[in-house]
């Protein structure tokens, strides 16, 4: 006794077919597009039982990825189900981007050193100022500590002029 299912998938570009045949117990399924031999697998079970159960399963897996049997697919495709008048879609608009929302831009938070150094104060902020300011002989240990953090180039003359600073002392 022989037993075959043949299953077709035709939607949106594919066209593929699946076919599983029992013959005893020996299942031999073939897949590929439609039109040509495709691949085919033959599988050996223990009785015919064995086989016509996994045949069954194979085909309910592929009819629920979307085949067909081969009948209903050409049928599906040439009479489209009709349209009830409550079944009409309506049409639908497609909906106005909503436009997102600017978020206010936070400043980072200040760290220990900005936070200890005055708005107004008489360190100069960019480098070269800084650099000439803390080469005057005339800042003291608080000043120097104050600008300290700044640069890593300034910090070592800060480093220097504290141990000239020191020495004088």
């Amino acid at each position: 006794m022989s037993d075959t299912i043949y299953l077709e998938f035709v939607e949106a570009g594919a066209s593929k077919f699946w076919s599983g045949t029992v013959k005893g117990k020996v299942l031999t399924t073939r897949w590929g597009k439609i039109g040509t031999q495709g691949q085919s697998k033959e599988e050996g079970f223990a009785d015919a039982a064995s086989a016509q159960a996994s045949l069954s399963k194979q085909a309910a897996a592929k009819m629920k990825k979307g085949y067909q049997a081969a009948g209903a697919a050409k049928a599906d495709k040439a009479a489209p189900a009709a349209k009830t008048p409550s079944a009409k879609a309506s049409p639908v608009k497609p909906k106005a981007p909503v436009p997102k929302k600017a978020t206010p831009k936070v400043a980072a938070p200040k760290t220990a050193k900005q936070q200890a150094t005055p708005a107004a104060s008489p360190i100069p902020s960019t480098k070269p100022q800084l650099t000439a300011w803390l080469k005057d002989a005339a800042r003291t240990g608080t000043e120097l500590a104050a600008a300290a953090g700044r640069f890593p180039e300034t910090d070592r003359l800060i480093a220097a002029h504290w141990v000239a600073v020191s020495l004088m002392w």
